[in-house]
């Protein structure tokens, strides 16, 4: 929260304000995230991992337009693919998998790193999970689990 607050006392500067007034007056064709790109490299707003603070940083200029301090950009209403990208068929049954869990030979954890892997897991959600493929909220680590049977 103290970052939050940290973003949104400096943007509410009026230097600050005079300067993103000059971005959006000189970029026609700039969108609220790459505003707020910006604004994080011009200010430093970086969180420990070095990762931009940008969600803080839109919220702090939704604020601001709100206040009438600026007029941002309309926002970006098409937000990628809605469909998960999936295998043409569906994944394979395990076979012969014996009845004692204890009994599965070469058991392995796969974390989904590429393209392949992401259309299995996504084809498994659709195909077995009981809540479907999403969508899903926050941070994931995928993973997919294969042995000897599948």
């Amino acid at each position: 929260m103290e970052t939050q607050n940290q973003i949104k006392r400096t943007l509410t500067q009026p230097e600050a304000i005079e300067k993103i007034n000059n971005i959006l007056d000189t970029n026609d064709n700039i969108n609220r995230t790459k505003l707020a790109d910006k604004l994080c490299d011009h200010f430093n707003f970086f969180d420990p991992c070095g990762n931009k603070q940008r969600s803080g940083c839109l919220k702090a200029l939704r604020k601001l337009e709100q206040t009438g301090h600026l007029v941002l950009p309309f926002p970006m209403l098409n937000s990628g693919p809605k469909n998960p990208r999936r295998l043409t068929e569906p994944v394979p049954e395990p076979k012969n998998v014996p009845a004692d869990a204890g009994n599965i030979n070469e058991l392995r954890l796969i974390i989904v790193g590429t393209e392949e892997e992401m259309r299995i897991w996504n084809e498994l959600m659709i195909q077995d999970h009981p809540r479907g493929a999403g969508p899903l909220v926050g941070r994931q680590l995928r993973y997919l689990v294969e042995s000897e049977h599948g």
